[in-house]
């Protein structure tokens, strides 16, 4: 029988409340007083409970370490709805966090508190979609960032190395729609290494999903 899943930030331990948007969400999949469900805190706790109205009793719990190696994808903001898909397949692809900054071509500089609000939406639809149990962070930057471990970014000359499978920490650089300027692609060089995502020039999120399918294959 199908365990369908909710998500609750707190401790998950004897009776919790649900949110409001998760209580409705079970009730839109017709979940049932009595049924039973999953829930995930999103920092690698899952449990199942009894669900009662917008109440669920806790019966277990279950703790898992987060997965290693960490991939953060760095990447420059985009248009809104794109940058809305980049999170939600990220999440889907294990990205650990996103760190979301304005790039020289970017067409937007800033993200609004309501489009922060739908990203994270999509992060933990994606989360509980996929069955992940660590919902990724999203963080609003001003520049860009040092990497977290080995960095690298898509670089479309012919000698660049192709991208491989992660063997420790790794940001991945990811440019806006019109690519990175002169002086942050002289940036970049000093941060992180050139590699090869595709023998095309492809689209911000195409390079993101490109990258993360690769890097977190084993």
């Amino acid at each position: 029988m199908r365990k369908y899943r909710c998500y609750h930030p707190q401790k998950l331990e004897g009776e919790i409340t649900l949110s409001p948007t998760e209580a409705k969400h079970l009730q839109v999949l017709r979940v049932r007083d009595g049924d039973q469900v999953e829930v995930v805190d999103g920092k690698g706790t899952i449990a199942e409970g009894i669900f009662q109205n917008k109440t669920i009793e806790i019966t277990s719990t279950k703790h898992f370490p987060e997965p290693e190696p960490k991939i953060i994808l760095a990447a420059a903001l985009i248009k809104q709805n794109r940058l809305e898909w980049l999170i939600e397949k990220g999440t889907e692809l294990g990205a650990h966090a996103f760190c979301l900054f304005p790039s020289d071509h970017s067409e937007r500089k800033v993200v609004s508190p309501n489009h922060l609000t739908r990203l994270e939406a999509a992060a933990l639809s994606a989360l509980k979609q996929c069955k992940r149990l660590y919902l990724p962070q999203i963080q609003l930057l001003d520049k860009i960032p040092k990497p977290q471990g080995e960095g690298v970014f898509g670089d479309l000359r012919k000698n660049a190395p192709p991208l491989q499978t992660a063997k420790e920490d790794t940001t991945i650089y990811i440019g806006p729609e019109g690519g990175f300027s002169e002086k942050e692609h002289a940036q970049l060089e000093k941060l992180a290494k050139g590699v090869r995502l595709s023998r095309h020039i492809l689209r911000a999120e195409t390079a993101a999903v490109a990258a993360l399918s690769v890097v977190t294959l084993h």
